[in-house]
């Protein structure tokens, strides 16, 4: 190889005096010759795939790489793939012991559109006037495990932006929509970031920076997955819409909002003619874009105070409630289940069921709560259960009255009350107090007969009512009972004080958040969102609030209004401030454990105060 080199390094000094025209030929032959050497036909034309396996939520990157220059390339149909990216072109020459190599690539990112066996079909080049095909691919797709798909819905036009303009000009923009502009307090408002994209223009490597602050929102995030793309007209011209996030919003005050802009980083890729010797091809040159949504305005209205019912506590949506009796006919002692049903669409993870009134001598336990509702663009949907444990104590019929229940219809505006149907439980037997005849009557028919053979015992020993274990035997069932039927009063009063009962609610539903915090200091986002749920929940049921007044600024002002010392009130007032941004920017350097740590100490301080 060194020889035949050398002798046309001769050969080109000794003709170079001819012409341009004869150098200029002598330079494409001289790469042709070298790259003839060592090259199999099977190796200048191949398929690389990042994964061979995937689901239809993952996402597969596809190389066509040739090693020689082509005249032509014809990618494979992707029948089964969307492609959310490319074709992203990149090319290289290196010189390497003398001899120059070449690669061309050809990139797709590619999104399966079904699960199955899905096939990449081949690519055609033509190199040197051979036409060369790759080999298929194939790619198993299966559905994502305990995954729902949700349908895509028509959402509002372009938002406003600073400058009025889509950001990054008219071939690629990023675009806040809403499903509401113009909503009520604690009305849910979908959002939904959009990548657009004009037909024919190539981009890729997209790099977000995070989602921003949503000040005055309450926030629940939908999806984060890239969707699309999906072929949309903006004024007569083609798009690709790729959806970027999905978010959940519940605004918390009324007022004009505003939400910062979401900026992103993509490459554009323009295309011009380059030319190599006597031959013009055609290059990409990659270009650098910085996108953002700019500042969107969302207008909150407050809720009427007109028609407000009295049961009405902040829920905002459509709802239907239930309330439902296992058996409507026990006997006195016998446990009997009662479940209270809240179902629709709205802010069904910021409201709390109403509690039940029953008639005192029907005893009431703890209720089970059980919420199953996931977040969509129109709000929380799905149902939240209260589940009673009942026990009558005497005998009768007992009505349960209908639970009352209020929400304002976003879509009607106005408020709608709601109630159950009346329930009537009938209880048979005998009164509990009275229980413990039957009970003598079974022991008395279980004695035993009186025994035969006598037993003798030493006259000089003391009789057995005279001593110490004869009067601790005969007192102990008495003491027994009594301890009994003190508990069971004390058991009475204490179920029938509402105030104790709700405060024994609060505490539990505390205690679960406190350790649901503790279970999430891996996920900072979701931990320092339970911490802001502690708080709400903590000042909701100490204060006696509504949902929609459970806010910092609205607690603090309480706070005030109720003599609280001003270095108590500034320490929650700086704490809850520091939660509200370690959880929408979680990079923070924050430390969770120390947090939830200042979270008990702070709620133990303002018990002691509270209660003075």
């Amino acid at each position: 190889m060194q020889a035949l080199v050398r002798s046309m390094v001769r050969m080109f000094r000794s003709i170079s005096r001819s012409g341009t025209g004869i150098m200029w030929m002598w330079m494409t032959l001289v790469p042709g010759i070298l790259w003839a050497q060592g090259i199999r036909d099977d190796d200048i034309f191949t398929t690389k795939v990042s994964k061979t396996r995937m689901t239809t939520a993952d996402r597969v990157r596809v190389e066509f790489i040739l090693k020689r220059p082509e005249s032509s390339f014809h990618p494979p149909e992707f029948t089964d793939f969307y492609v959310v990216m490319g074709p992203g072109v990149s090319q290289s020459y290196r010189w390497i012991n003398g001899r120059e190599e070449y690669s061309k690539t050809y990139t797709y990112i590619l999104q399966p559109k079904r699960a199955g066996t899905l096939q990449i079909g081949p690519a055609v080049a033509e190199v040197e006037g051979k036409t060369y095909r790759t080999e298929p691919i194939v790619i198993e797709v299966t559905q994502p495990e305990n995954e729902e798909e949700e349908p895509v819905i028509p959402l509002a036009g372009p938002e406003e932006n600073e400058n009025g303009e889509p950001s990054g000009g008219k071939d690629i923009f990023l675009r806040l929509e809403l499903t509401e502009r113009n909503p009520y307090v604690n009305q849910a408002v979908g959002a939904v970031y959009k990548l657009y994209i004009k037909k024919g223009v190539r981009a890729s490597n997209l790099d977000l920076t995070g989602l921003p602050e949503f000040k005055g929102f309450w926030v629940e995030k939908i999806s984060d997955k890239i969707q699309g793309p999906y072929d949309t007209d903006i004024n007569g011209v083609p798009y690709s819409v790729y959806y970027i996030s999905k978010v959940l919003l519940f605004p918390q005050q009324p007022g004009t909002l505003k939400i910062a802009p979401l900026k992103a980083r993509i490459i554009k890729y323009t295309v011009r003619p380059r030319q190599f010797g006597p031959f013009i091809t055609e290059e990409e040159i990659p270009e650098r874009l910085t996108l953002t949504t700019g500042t969107v305005l969302v207008r909150v209205k407050p809720l009427p105070e007109e028609g407000r019912p009295e049961t009405f506590d902040g829920a905002v949506g459509n709802f239907d409630i239930s309330l439902e009796l296992d058996r409507d006919s026990v006997q006195g002692g016998e446990p009997v289940e009662l479940t209270l049903t809240l179902r629709g669409t709205g802010n069904l993870g910021l409201i709390d069921l109403p509690d039940i009134d029953l008639p005192p001598s029907v005893e009431k336990f703890e209720p089970e709560v059980k919420r199953n509702y996931r977040a969509t663009l129109r709000g929380f949907k799905g149902e939240i259960r209260k589940i009673y444990t009942l026990i009558p104590r005497d005998p009768g019929k007992y009505v349960i009255p209908p639970v009352r229940f209020a929400f304002f219809d976003s879509s009607a505006e106005k408020y709608v009350e709601i109630h159950t149907r009346e329930h009537m439980l009938t209880v048979g037997g005998r009164s509990m107090s009275t229980a413990g005849g039957d009970e003598s009557n079974k022991v008395r028919e279980g004695l035993h007969p009186l025994m035969q053979t006598a037993r003798w015992r030493d006259r000089e020993a003391p009789s057995l009512w005279r001593s110490r274990r004869f009067w601790v035997l005969m007192l102990l069932p008495f003491l027994i009972a009594l301890a009994a039927w003190g508990y069971k009063e004390w058991q009475i009063r204490r179920m029938q004080n509402p105030a104790a009962v709700a405060r024994r609610e609060s505490r539990a539903r505390l205690q679960a958040l406190l350790d649901r915090a503790a279970s999430q200091t891996d996920d900072k986002t979701a931990f320092y969102g339970t911490l802001e749920n502690i708080l709400r929940t903590y000042f909701r049921d100490r204060l006696g609030l509504a949902p929609v007044n459970t806010g910092r600024t609205h607690v603090v002002r309480q706070l005030r209004q109720m003599g609280v010392p001003e270095d108590l009130i500034r320490e929650t007032e700086s704490l809850w401030l520091a939660i509200e941004t370690a959880r929408y920017t979680p990079a923070a350097g924050d430390v969770p454990d120390a947090d939830l740590s200042r979270v008990k100490n702070l709620i133990r301080r303002l018990d002691k105060t509270l209660d003075t």
